[in-house]
């Protein structure tokens, strides 16, 4: 903001040129780069910190020390309309007489407020505080608010869809299910899905409206996804004769033919488990029983005595 002494840099007022710069805020130097070249370059005065002017140090003004300025702490009030996505920027015009000395400003977000438009919520008002000088004799530059998405803990954004997970048992799965959402809003939504629709592992359905608002639209809204997981039951969850009754239920298993033949082995499944390899190293302990077997059998090849 201004200073106290309005611009004036001093407490009388005064000020005289600058000797170094006789007044034009820019020094000039010369340096050679070798037998008849020379540079020239130009520079900012550093006596007068390229004003062309300068103040005497027993007249400087106590409050801006000469720079004619203060620091000031502004509040912006930001609306951040429905809809808006990341990185979608908000400007603050120059117009506002407010003068940022670096690119990237510190900033604190002090609260965040609910505001109305056409007789619903359509924006939330973010109050940041700033530190901005507003110097003199320059232009007044942008404030640019960048947004960045807060990731939610339950639904992803993709666009203007939303996305999430649900597990649901495989007694859901084949004979239905009622399940609450909590959307983003605190709605409940109940989510029925009829018995005999089977949800499978890794199945995707679609809540129609239930998405982000649109930007500028926020009448329209985008569709939510929810991808869907089953939990099967454990190994021993019924006996022999509850799976029989069980197989009635279910739609016939594929018909299959034993095949005969010495080739045919019949082996049995087990628990995979990427750290344990005792199977292997079983197997490969068998193939070296073998190997041994076969070298020391009749007929084998001996090497030749000299």
């Amino acid at each position: 903001m201004v200073c106290e002494c309005h611009r004036k840099g001093s407490k009388s007022g005064a000020s005289h040129t600058c000797r170094a710069c006789r007044g034009s805020g820019i020094r000039v130097a010369y340096r050679q780069l070798g037998p008849g070249m020379s540079q020239q370059i130009q520079t900012r005065c550093g006596e007068c910190s390229g004003e062309g002017e300068v103040i005497n140090d027993k007249d400087r003004c106590t409050s801006c020390r000469g720079k004619k300025v203060q620091n000031q702490t502004k509040i912006l009030e930001v609306h951040v309309d429905k809809g808006m996505r990341e990185n979608q920027k908000i400007y603050f015009r120059g117009n506002h007489q407010l003068y940022c000395p670096r690119e990237g400003v510190d900033s604190s977000i002090l609260r965040r407020k609910k505001g109305t438009k056409h007789g619903s919520v359509s924006y939330v008002a973010v109050l940041v505080q700033f530190l901005c000088s507003d110097l003199p004799d320059v232009e007044p530059g942008d404030i640019i608010i960048v947004l960045q998405q807060k990731a939610h803990e339950t639904f992803q954004r993709q666009g203007d869809d939303l996305y999430i997970s649900r597990t649901v048992t495989l007694t859901e799965a084949l004979c239905g299910f009622n399940m609450l959402v909590t959307h983003m809003d605190s709605r409940g939504l109940v989510v029925r899905h009829p018995p005999g629709r089977i949800i499978k592992p890794g199945d995707m359905k679609c809540i129609v409206g239930e998405g982000m608002p649109h930007h500028r639209n926020p009448f329209e809204k985008g569709n939510l996804y929810v991808k869907f997981d089953v939990v099967f039951p454990s190994s021993s969850f019924a006996n022999e004769l509850q799976l029989k009754e069980l197989e009635l239920l279910l739609p016939p298993r594929g018909s299959f033919v034993m095949p005969t033949g010495e080739h045919v082995e019949e082996v049995d499944l087990q628990e995979y488990d990427r750290n344990d390899r005792s199977t292997s190293a079983t197997r490969n302990e068998a193939y070296a029983s073998d190997d041994e077997h076969t070298g020391s059998a009749p007929g084998g090849i001996q090497c030749a005595q000299q």
